[in-house]
């Protein structure tokens, strides 16, 4: 049982699923606490212009072999105040995230309690087999007794096909507890 219940909750698909919605929330709320912190960001260019161009200093066209071309450019952010919409926005993140967690535990619960459910129907199922086949074997021995008894006399022959109906309908029976041990074998 153990081992049907942990091959479940590594391969099915909705504990995958579960785990990586998790993984998306943990990563919102990382998100939602780095945006306390300042933004900084810096660029820069350069290039080089052959030929006829525009001086940058005086606008008039210049004729020059190479013509440099540079900018850098540097700005930062940092939100002081703004409603507590930040804050809430975390504390709303970090609850997203208890909340998905408590689902994937749930959805391992349900899937856990599934397999354990089945189980113990292919045992109940298995069960019922050797039930059904015992009730066959006496039924097969009260047979062969009843056809010694008819064929001396002791017995009239309805007894006889009595018996041989309710070895029948063990047959079927056991037939029908096979199957069913197939089928929740298969689930």
């Amino acid at each position: 049982l153990k081992e049907c219940v942990d091959y479940a909750l590594s391969n099915s698909l909705q504990v995958k699923r579960g785990a990586l919605n998790v993984g998306t929330s943990q990563i919102d709320y990382t998100q939602a606490r780095f945006s306390l912190l300042p933004t900084a960001n810096a660029n820069g260019s350069f290039g080089y212009n052959w030929g006829r161009g525009l001086d940058p200093v005086s606008n008039q066209f210049i004729s020059s072999q190479r013509n440099n071309v540079s900018s850098i450019g540097v700005n930062g952010s940092w939100t002081l105040f703004n409603g507590l919409r930040i804050q809430n926005t975390i504390k709303q993140t970090s609850r997203n995230l208890s909340a998905i967690e408590e689902d994937l535990t749930k959805t391992k619960n349900d899937v856990s309690l599934n397999i354990i459910t089945l189980f113990v129907n292919v045992v109940l199922n298995k069960e019922l087999v050797e039930n059904a086949r015992f009730q066959l074997t006496t039924s097969q021995n009260q047979l062969e007794q009843t056809m010694k008894r008819v064929a001396a006399g002791g017995l009239p022959r309805v007894d006889q096909l009595n018996i041989e109906a309710q070895v029948a309908t063990n047959e079927l029976t056991l037939i029908n507890q096979e199957n069913a041990l197939a089928l929740s074998v298969l689930q």
